[in-house]
């Protein structure tokens, strides 16, 4: 039986992120995990932030396991850049995968419930078994 990650929503993960559009309201970034140097599983990709998302746009987060082993996907965290007590969640994780050593899954979610005054740049973070990797930016604008 292969070791599987558990690709999901809230506080653990580390990866990275390639940008890349989706088809209509849909944008996609891609998550690449793989061994460090000292054969811990980091991200092997820089990140790439989002840019000019809208209210109701869809996130795609396309994830690729080059670890061995079992490794804890998620992205959260999300905080407005210019003020932290502003809306913490924007984005609603939507679907979660399961992703085996050398596979692939997804992540997908959601811009909900955003008012003009939440509009904004916000950094969330990819974690790789709790723990932050990176720290990427999306800026919701509309």
């Amino acid at each position: 039986m292969k070791p599987a990650i558990l690709v999901a929503f809230g506080l653990s993960f580390a990866s990275a992120i390639v940008l890349g559009q989706g088809q209509g309201n849909t944008i996609t970034a891609q998550i690449v995990i793989g061994p460090g140097s000292d054969g811990a599983c980091v991200v092997t990709t820089s990140p790439a932030d989002i840019h000019s998302a809208k209210r109701n746009y869809k996130i795609r987060w396309d994830v690729t396991n080059n670890c061995d082993g079992t490794r804890t996907v998620t992205v959260g965290n999300f905080k407005h850049e210019n003020d932290e007590n502003r809306r913490k969640d924007p984005i609603r994780i939507d679907k979660v995968d399961n992703v085996a050593s050398n596979g692939t899954g997804v992540i997908e979610g959601r811009i909900k419930g955003i008012k003009d005054e939440d509009l904004g740049t916000y950094k969330y973070d990819v974690l790789i078994d709790g723990v932050v990797a990176v720290d990427p930016k999306i800026d919701i604008d509309g």
